[in-house]
């Protein structure tokens, strides 16, 4: 889904989408499920259809929608916390692939309520914690402790943790890269590796650090990515300057027998020559 095509379309959709993503991205991932059964009910080829329920809704930022778009990790603030960003990095390290345990099913051994247990994203490896108290609402409170897990309502992910580090060659001279951990889940496991670059569609929130004995709790900013693009064929474009284009051109011209190479392409938006072939 292209950002700028939905804020064109409906801008107060668009706008609650880059506000409140973790909100609206469930329901547009419902919605998804609905069309397809509206298509299977409706259409002529139906019998030859069937319902993928592993469908999820991925976002593209263009580089001109600035309210979203980071020029770098280091401009990721606190106060981006629980909206719509997306950011440039380069990948520097990937965890292990993991099944990640991210919904179940209780049911009160008392009154008899199902309710589900979803895993808490802001704890260290987004445990998933049994319930302690029975959450019905009725006419007369339940106090019971003692729930029973519902068999077959167990629903499990796949999970990766990546580390993307700021973009050498964009720092200032003097300038530390800042790095920043990038949630992966479900189909984004396992789509880039260490030294890509890639751009990251996700939703900013905090975690707390592991507990230790007599420290002082911490937190860190994590980006739960929505879309991941990787863009290595910009690692390609070798900006070079007018300076070096000469030297290049006077080597070759001095040591190739005479002839003068000008083997350089020209970018696609024009402007000077920036790879060597």
């Amino acid at each position: 889904v292209n950002l700028l095509d939905l804020l064109d379309f409906n801008q107060q959709l668009g706008t609650l989408l880059i506000h409140q993503p973790e909100q609206l991205m469930p329901l547009f991932a419902d919605a998804l499920s609905a069309i397809q059964q509206h298509q299977i009910k409706t259409s002529e080829d139906r019998y030859s259809m069937i319902l993928k329920p592993c469908v999820f809704p991925r976002l593209v930022v263009p580089p001109t929608c600035e309210s979203v778009c980071k020029p770098n990790v280091s401009s990721i603030r606190s106060s981006d916390v629980g909206s719509l960003v997306s950011v440039r990095g380069t990948v520097i390290r990937t965890g292990l692939i993991k099944m990640l345990e991210s919904q179940r099913e209780y049911e009160c051994s008392k009154c008899k309520h199902t309710f589900k247990v979803f895993a808490d994203l802001h704890q260290q490896n987004s445990s998933l914690a049994a319930p302690s108290a029975c959450p019905s609402v009725g006419a007369k409170t339940c106090r019971s402790t003692s729930f029973t897990i519902i068999e077959g309502t167990r629903v499990c992910r796949d999970y990766q943790e990546i580390k993307i580090q700021e973009e050498v060659q964009k720092l200032g001279v003097g300038s530390i890269p800042r790095s920043m951990c990038v949630v992966l889940e479900n189909d984004l496991v396992d789509k880039c590796k260490p030294g890509d670059n890639v751009i990251v569609v996700g939703v900013t929130t905090r975690r707390w650090k592991t507990l230790v004995r007599e420290a002082r709790p911490e937190l860190e900013m994590v980006l739960t990515a929505n879309n991941v693009v990787v863009s290595n064929e910009e690692k390609l474009r070798l900006k070079l300057s007018d300076e070096v284009l000469r030297s290049f051109e006077e080597f070759w011209f001095k040591h190739g027998g005479g002839e003068r190479r000008t083997c350089f392409k020209t970018s696609p938006g024009g402007g000077h020559r920036t790879q060597a072939r």
